[in-house]
């Protein structure tokens, strides 16, 4: 940083950021990193705009600018440097400064002439031309359309002039009225102001001048700066200052108020014990200050943390808070007047928890992150302001069995590089960069693309190798679509038709008189071998506490279809999506088609279609669906699954073909790395364990280190004779190295490996890693519940997804005995 003192502008500007940065250290608030030195300096300096500019900014502007600047002789003599659009590639120079006039002969030191040849396609020329435009129409105080509408006006007559430029030889009389209309129109206003700006603008003289501008001619010029109107834009801006200095005051004193006071509500809290280590707990659990100032009568404060985030998760505006508050005072027999409640302070109060919130939730990263994965997904979303929608990517770490949001950005397009960098300003932000050792999502070309996914460039950002774990269920969907498309066909249109029929017939179903697939012989002939083993794995699975009603659904109806009574009974749900994006539903949808399909119209060739997709369903689909969330048993899960699509072309070549093929590209779990999951796999016989050890101590390894496993490498056949043992090499052990575990227990017998610590350190690690994205999905759902409500206010909708996700997890019902928990 500069010396205190001033010397110019900059210098001044420098030493006035290092002595607020002084004056807030000396007041007891640590700066530990440069991005809490930004965010002390953005909160604290108010006519300063100050702007994050991250390494890999600065490179992407090296590499717009070409190599060789030729350079000007003389150059420490310069005081002046005087450009004209007129002569965009003259640059005059002078010893003096001198306003009056532009070829000054007195000061001049000569021209300097310069030809930058920047190389872009025409998007990225369009915005660079459009923020140039976009300052002088923000100095006008115009206010301009939104940013891609411009640039698409832009286009339109770069599209136009290349089409004059390509018939600029012809000399017909059409030609030369279409060149003197062109350039007639580059002589009017390039016009983006907002289509309403004229009721926008509030100031006569702004509306007077756009009106002008967009006559012939364009009348008028702006000039120097209007210090009349900028005086009392700085003394509205002071006041506002010290309106908010008066409130900061008045909230610290009641704060420092009740951090004396025990206040009777919160006593018995205090001695509560505390809850999991990934739950953010408040050392002062009294509630806080929301006074916005002395002259208030009112002087109970009762909103506590709790309290403010039960507001937030039950979607509670302020002005509603405000109803709702007063009726409950009321209902208590208490005086309303006696308790602040108002919409500005209740509004202040919840910014304000949300921000703690946060600060103590990145506290909670001081900690080590010994086995975190980064989870994210995309959605298309309306803008928080505006009407036009706008890409968001929520990003996710887990680390053992904890979950935390990052934070949900939004995005200008949902290329592999846009994705790469959110996710690493994210990392970064949060300061746990280093400490990512594996990446979840789902497997589309815009993040597992071998050049342009976001894992590659991620893992370029981060400057280190990272373990892939795709999204397991999201497989699991690329190989049932792949069954529709070959037996449905596939359609451009979002729903699939027959669905669509059954969903509107629903009504005029009998639920009661359903027929099991067993009752159906060509079903009975193809399923005999496999009923009790899927029944029995069905029913287990619904002992177990399903995350998602639709999950439960599927394993009842495969009961259903078996012959079999679910725990609850049979009972059939009214039929619910039935667009692509949720392949879970065409499951569903197919196996209570079957189950009604003597009421349900069908042609001949629909009921072969439905039996053959509830075959493949039942019999292959239901069990590795549900066993993929488990880490451990996806590498011999992955191999016992493309064993039983190569046997399946005894039951239906069609769907054996397409299946295999789908699936030969997802092997991501049959690696070398990954493969060394099944360590920790509790079905793995001890015989294929020994041998797993063997292959490593042998320093075995013939195939290439990759991401996922090349089918091409092996005849397809020959997998039916592979098993998890022969994909186990020395690059296994890069999977120990990954996550500081011990090889130690190598050495001993696979019988005696559960009485090992370091394999029980190891055996709870994998236990807890994450191989499904349904914790992005899940976070998906909550951007799009609360992302048009409670704030428009970037940070703070970040701060309000963070709070709602925590409150969820602690109180995940309505039960009295959950609510009455300490937040």
């Amino acid at each position: 940083m500069e010396a205190g003192h001033g010397k110019n502008a900059p210098d001044g500007v420098g030493g006035c950021l290092k002595r607020t940065a002084d004056r807030v250290v000396a007041h007891g608030e640590d700066i530990d990193c440069f991005e809490s030195f930004v965010k002390v300096l953005k909160e604290n300096v108010r006519k300063v705009q100050i702007i994050f500019v991250y390494e890999h900014d600065i490179q992407s502007m090296k590499d717009i600018l070409p190599s060789e600047i030729p350079s000007f002789k003389g150059f420490f003599k310069v005081h002046q440097v005087v450009f004209m659009k007129e002569f965009p590639n003259k640059l005059v120079m002078r010893k003096l400064s001198c306003f009056d006039c532009y070829d000054c002969e007195k000061f001049s030191l000569g021209y300097h002439n310069i030809i930058l040849q920047i190389n872009l396609n025409l998007h990225n020329s369009a915005a660079l031309v459009i923020r140039e435009t976009c300052i002088f129409w923000d100095k006008a105080r115009i206010p301009t359309r939104d940013f891609q509408h411009c640039s698409k006006k832009l286009k339109l007559i770069y599209e136009e002039w290349r089409k004059l430029q390509k018939n600029s030889t012809r000399k017909t009389a059409t030609q030369k009225k279409n060149e003197n209309n062109f350039l007639e129109k580059l002589e009017e206003l390039f016009d983006i102001a907002h289509l309403n700006a004229l009721d926008i603008i509030k100031i006569d003289e702004d509306r007077q001048f756009l009106l002008l501008q967009r006559q012939p001619g364009r009348p008028g010029h702006m000039s120097g700066v209007d210090y009349k109107l900028s005086k009392k834009e700085d003394g509205a801006l002071n006041k506002l200052e010290e309106l908010q200095k008066k409130r900061k005051r008045a909230d610290d004193e009641f704060m420092l108020k009740n951090q004396r006071i025990e206040l009777q509500s919160s006593s018995d809290s205090e001695n509560e014990e505390l809850q999991s280590n990934n739950e953010i707990h408040y050392k002062n659990k009294e509630p806080l200050s929301i006074s916005s100032g002395p002259k208030i009568r009112a002087s109970r404060e009762f909103i506590t943390t709790k309290l403010a985030a039960a507001l937030d998760k039950c979607k509670i505006t302020d002005r509603e808070a405000v109803h709702l508050l007063i009726s409950t005072v009321e209902a208590l027999g208490l005086d309303v007047n006696d308790f602040i409640i108002n919409r500005s302070s209740i509004h202040r109060y919840r910014e304000r928890f949300r921000s703690e919130f946060n600060k103590e939730l990145r506290k909670s990263f001081s900690q080590p992150l010994t086995a975190a994965v980064v989870h994210w997904d995309g959605k298309i979303l309306p803008a928080l302001t505006g009407n036009e929608y706008v890409d968001r990517l929520p990003v996710l770490i887990t680390n053992n069995n904890s979950e935390y949001l990052l934070g949900v950005p939004k995005l200008e397009s949902a290329t592999g590089k846009e994705q790469a960098q959110a996710i690493f300003h994210a990392l970064q932000d949060w300061g746990i960069k280093d400490s990512v050792k594996a990446i979840c999502c789902d497997t589309t070309a815009s993040n597992t693309g071998r050049l342009n996914g976001a894992c590659v460039l991620l893992e370029q950002l981060l400057e280190k190798d990272l373990l892939y774990l795709p999204c397991r269920h999201h497989i699991s969907e690329v190989i049932l679509k792949s069954v529709f498309d070959v037996k449905f066909g596939s359609t451009s249109g979002p729903n699939v038709p027959i669905f669509k029929r059954f969903k509107e017939y629903w009504s005029k179903i009998d639920t009661t008189k359903f027929k099991s697939g067993i009752d159906i012989m060509q079903s009975r002939k193809l399923l005999d071998d496999e009923v009790d083993t899927v029944l029995s794995f069905t029913l287990n699975c619904l002992k177990v506490q399903q995350c998602r009603e639709d999950y439960r659904e599927l394993l009842e109806l495969t009961v259903i279809f078996l012959g079999g009574i679910p725990v609850r009974g049979i009972s059939f749900r009214v039929p619910g999506a039935i667009h692509h994006a949720r392949w879970m539903s065409k499951a569903i949808y197919s196996l209570k088609i079957c189950l009604f399909s003597e009421q349900f119209k069908l042609n001949s060739k629909e009921k072969n279609i439905i039996y053959d997709i509830c075959i493949f369903i039942v019999r292959i689909y239901v069990k590795y669906w549900f066993s993929s969330p488990v880490a451990a048993f996806a590498p011999s899960l992955d191999l016992e699954l493309f064993k039983n699509l190569i046997l399946y072309k005894k039951i239906d070549p069609d769907i054996s073909n397409i299946t295999i093929k789908k699936l030969s590209g997802h092997l991501w779990y049959l690696t070398s790395e990954t493969a060394a999951l099944s360590f920790f796999d509790k079905n793995v016989s001890i015989e294929s364990k020994i041998k797993m050890v063997q292959s490593i101590k042998n320093n075995n390894c013939d195939t290439e280190e990759t991401k996922h496993l090349n089918i091409q490498n092996y005849n397809i056949q020959n997998i039916l004779e592979k098993k998890i043992e022969n994909f186990i090499t020395v690059d296994s052990l890069k999977f120990f190295t990954r996550f500081n575990l011990s090889t130690n227990f190598l050495d001993l017998e696979p019988q005696l490996w559960d009485t090992d610590e370091n394999y029980k350190i190891g055996f709870h690690m994998v236990q807890q890693l994450k191989v499904v994205n349904d914790t992005a999905e899940r976070s998906i759902k909550l951007i799009e519940d609360y992302n048009s409500i409670i704030t428009k206010n970037e940070d703070q909708k970040q701060f309000l997804l963070q709070v709602v996700r925590n409150y969820r997890q602690k109180y995940p019902d309505s039960k009295k005995s959950t609510l009455l928990q300490p937040y």
